[in-house]
């Protein structure tokens, strides 16, 4: 394997992509800023080739790109849904890097993968110059639960952005769904670690995984007290 660095790279992604594709760009350039101190400028036209370039989108959004080399990714096997291809190479004298999805969760995949390829450090991005990827997820579900509560470890501890962040980390492994756990389902309703009440957390817990494109939904127990409570709450309105 020989590692070349790819400091000097732009990010290379249509106009006109989706909420989820522009998620995955912002992934990429804000997780490789954290760890080298290189943020990767983003353009959205082929710009020759004096320089690394890293196209990035799905299938679709990238049909309306014109865009050398994209012939080259017929040598990997097309992915199936939510899958991806990454190919590094080198047509002339700087790397052409794709990461390109099936689909927009595909594109999400796929910048997840090549950021765990990365060999990183300060001031330096390098990548197996002889990189080829082409990967399908075997299962359609691949969730996690999430719970604002005294009951789950650390989790009634942590602020929005440290959310965000696990969050973001469970897709760059390619969890797909986020079940919520809501509140008053545990021994005690609140705890004194809470940085803001459960029912704020949850709303904000479901905007930011909606903001990756997983699919998240509310897990609520069959608790006879809840029930109660929820009719007569129910029974106040009308």
């Amino acid at each position: 394997m020989v590692l070349i660095d790819i400091y000097d790279a732009f990010v290379l992604t249509p106009n006109d992509i989706s909420r989820v594709e522009a998620k995955a760009i912002t992934v990429l350039i804000e997780e490789v800023e954290k760890r080298t101190g290189i943020k990767l400028p983003v353009v959205h036209q082929w710009e020759g080739e004096d320089r690394t370039i890293i196209i990035v989108g799905s299938e679709k959004s990238l049909e309306g790109l014109r865009i050398p080399y994209l012939n080259l990714l017929d040598e990997l096997e097309k992915p199936g849904r939510e899958g991806y291809r990454i190919l590094v190479e080198r047509p002339k004298n700087h790397p052409v890097i794709f990461i390109v999805g099936r689909d927009e969760r595909g594109v999400l995949y796929g910048v997840g993968r090549f950021l765990r390829k990365i060999v990183w450090r300060k001031g330096s991005i390098k990548i197996d110059d002889k990189l080829k990827i082409s990967s399908t997820p075997v299962y359609p579900l691949r969730g996690h639960q999430l719970g604002y509560r005294p009951k789950s470890n650390t989790y009634n501890a942590w602020s929005v952005e440290q959310f965000d962040q696990y969050i973001r980390e469970l897709t760059i492994f390619g969890a797909n769904a986020i079940e919520i756990v809501p509140p008053r389902t545990d021994d005690d309703p609140v705890s004194p670690l809470m940085k803001a009440p459960p029912l704020e957390i949850m709303e904000k817990l479901s905007q930011i995984i909606d903001s990756y494109g997983l699919d998240v939904w509310i897990w609520y127990p069959n608790i006879p007290e809840l029930c109660s409570l929820a009719q007569s709450s129910q029974m106040k309105r009308l």
